[in-house]
């Protein structure tokens, strides 16, 4: 055979190699993105949701336990299937309830993650700077770990809150001290951010009501514990109640030099404080019970073990000694627990099918689903907020604990 002829076929056979190697790594690669793209973070075995949240710095017990209420339910899900057969990934980024942090987290779940929906959010300052971005990407946001208004009103089409929100909380705060003590007098001290303003809102709405205006207000620097200059501020009002709106290390601080400068009103503080995390910093202030100084929760008691109490608190306890054996049972933890139970509802009644049209119709018509803790899910077409019930604890023995405010 001539030489020609024998790099001819040389030549011929590695263009041949070449051609079906290519065919069968383009099949490959074919196969790969029909996997990933069914659907916006839905494959035949996956469905991938994300959350930025405080997983460290100044208010991290909230975004950790959040997120671990939450994986200990979904890891059980995933343990016994998944749903329809799909695993349900969570993808977390630490945000250190830094907006801007949020921002590039958020960007980051949808572009590149491509995410299903987005999860368990923490904070007011840090969930409202993603509105615009959900509505743009039509990205439904469910279980967002704040009650405040700019998430509720006006009508927002893609957020889905679970919790009550912060007006509720405030109203009823603010009707406790005025029907049941007839209080004249209350202050306001808040973090001087969205978060903060919305309560301070949620405080004068309800003051109105009798004709009322808070006797003074002052505010504290987001991340700082400068609360010195606020004391004395309220104090020139001798307040007989201080409604507080802010996280955990601060508002214990101001607590503790408040009582220490001879006044000791009632401390009121909203949900958001994480009554665990502010319980432990109050018992290290050598604060260890007051019936004076009251959290409003939006969930049940965690820390009852009664054997016919609550389903889903007894079924958190559980998984979450199960999965997060170092983590002891709170309120921001059964909060992130009940997010997921919802989310699964919602993925379940959505079927195989799914899609994020789909899974927000499903939402809307979830009506008097019992989720375990004594009150109904209810959402609908024009009602994207879960529950509306407010529980009052306080401050006994370093736990605050639930109480019937009659």
């Amino acid at each position: 055979m001539k030489k020609e002829n024998i790099f001819s076929l040389i030549l011929l056979i590695v263009i041949f190699i070449f051609i079906v190697t290519y065919l069968i790594d383009g099949s490959k690669n074919a196969n790969k993105t029909t996997e990933q793209v069914i659907n916006n973070g839905i494959t035949d075995t996956e469905i991938l949701i994300g959350s930025s949240s405080a997983l460290s710095g100044h208010a991290s017990f909230l975004g950790t336990q959040y997120i671990h209420g939450s994986l200990a339910y979904i890891n059980e899900i995933n343990a016994n299937g998944g749903v329809h057969g799909r695993k349900i990934k969570l993808i977390t980024y630490d945000d250190q309830y830094d907006p801007a942090k949020t921002v590039a987290n958020t960007q980051k779940l949808i572009m590149e993650d491509k995410v299903f929906i987005l999860f368990d959010y923490v904070g007011t300052p840090t969930s409202i700077k993603i509105i615009d971005m959900a509505d743009e990407a039509k990205v439904p946001v469910l279980g967002l770990f704040t009650g405040a208004e700019e998430l509720r009103t006006p009508f927002r089409p893609y957020i889905f809150n679970i919790r009550a929100s912060y007006y509720q909380e405030t109203e009823t705060a603010v009707d406790y001290f005025v029907k049941k003590f007839g209080f004249k007098k209350i202050a306001v001290f808040y973090q001087d951010d969205a978060f903060g303003l919305a309560g301070l809102k949620g405080v004068e709405i309800a003051l109105n009501k009798y004709g009322m205006k808070p006797v003074a207000t002052s505010t504290y620097v987001r991340g700082t514990e400068n609360v010195e200059n606020a004391i004395q501020t309220i104090k020139s009002a001798n307040p007989e109640a201080v409604v507080m709106i802010g996280t955990y290390t601060p508002l214990a601080k101001f607590v503790k030099f408040y009582k220490e400068s001879g006044q000791d009103p009632y401390f009121h503080t909203v949900s958001f404080v994480g009554a665990d995390a502010f319980a432990l910093e109050l018992s290290g202030n050598s604060i260890n019970t007051s019936d004076k100084i009251i959290v409003t929760e939006v969930v049940p008691d965690p820390y009852e073990t009664s054997a016919i109490y609550l389903k889903a608190v007894n079924d958190y306890r559980h998984l979450n000694k199960k999965y997060f054996p170092d983590d002891k049972p709170n309120y921001v933890g059964l909060e992130g627990y009940i997010n997921a139970v919802v989310l699964v509802k919602a993925l379940d009644e959505a079927g195989r099918e799914l899609n994020r049209d789909k899974f927000i119709k499903t939402i809307e018509s979830l009506n008097d689903y019992a989720v375990g803790i004594g009150i109904p899910v209810n959402y609908g077409t024009g009602d994207h907020q879960a529950f509306d019930k407010i529980y009052f604890s306080r401050l006994n023995n370093g736990r605050f604990l639930l109480f019937e405010a009659d």
